[in-house]
């Protein structure tokens, strides 16, 4: 029975996360991929860059980055006991195409919970960090 549900467990997260370093797979079949640049803080704005790997052209020797079609917002999000709610206006900045630089993320010091830092593509909404606090 054990070795039953350790396949399926393997079975379930390898076609959950079959592309190397894809926080998550868009519909356009973009892997999402996001690297702090600084940060993540807790009490003082962060940096990343989040990249949109184009899966169906891309290869083991080239990397093509590409722009979703549908609309795109990078937000904070923060998760208490008792609500949720947005956190202050994040700057982005498309560097290239499908290259995004996320500018004034702030995790704010003293509130409990889960900060988050999110994508929403079209009407998809993707968590690419959540840091508890």
């Amino acid at each position: 029975m054990r070795i039953l549900i350790a396949l399926l467990t393997l079975i379930v997260s390898t076609s959950v996360y079959s592309e190397a370093g894809c926080i998550a797979v868009t519909k356009e079949k973009l892997c999402i991929q996001m690297e702090w640049v600084e940060g993540p803080y807790v009490g003082a704005y962060s940096k990343n860059i989040v990249r949109f790997k184009d899966l169906k052209v891309s290869t083991d020797d080239i990397t093509v980055y590409k722009s979703p079609s549908e609309s795109l917002q990078f937000f904070g999000w923060m998760i208490m006991a008792s609500h949720e709610h947005g956190t202050r206006p994040v700057k982005t900045k498309v560097l290239e195409e499908g290259v995004f630089e996320n500018t004034k993320i702030f995790y704010m010091g003293g509130m409990m919970g889960t900060w988050q830092f999110k994508v929403k593509v079209g009407n998809d909404n993707f968590v690419l960090h959540a840091l508890d606090v």
